[in-house]
């Protein structure tokens, strides 16, 4: 029962979070998501330190594409590292057998 109350007390804040944000238009323009954080760091002036300390768009793109790159050149090049990989079992596992004999 306690796990069910957990649960919708997690729904809850997660639902009231979603609520708040679609009334004050964040999801919509950027002219409105600027506007809701002005209207936070109104009524929170703490809270402008943190806004300072967040990564910039443009440093999140470059991770995020660095991301992306380095995901798709591994499976780029997968077929012929796992060629290479195949080749070195085989001869392993025919030295091996061939010290066994």
């Amino acid at each position: 029962m306690l796990s069910i109350a957990k649960f919708g007390a997690k729904l809850a804040i997660v639902g009231g979070a979603v609520y708040v944000t679609v009334n004050n238009s964040v999801w919509d323009k950027s002219d409105y998501a600027n506007n809701a954080i002005s209207k936070v760091k109104e009524a929170l002036p703490e809270t402008t330190e943190m806004l300072k300390d967040l990564p910039s768009k443009s440093s999140l793109a470059d991770k995020w594409n660095y991301g992306v790159e380095r995901v798709f050149d591994t499976l780029a090049n997968s077929s012929t590292s796992y060629e290479c990989v195949k080749n070195k079992v085989n001869d392993l596992i025919s030295t091996n057998q061939s010290n066994k004999s």
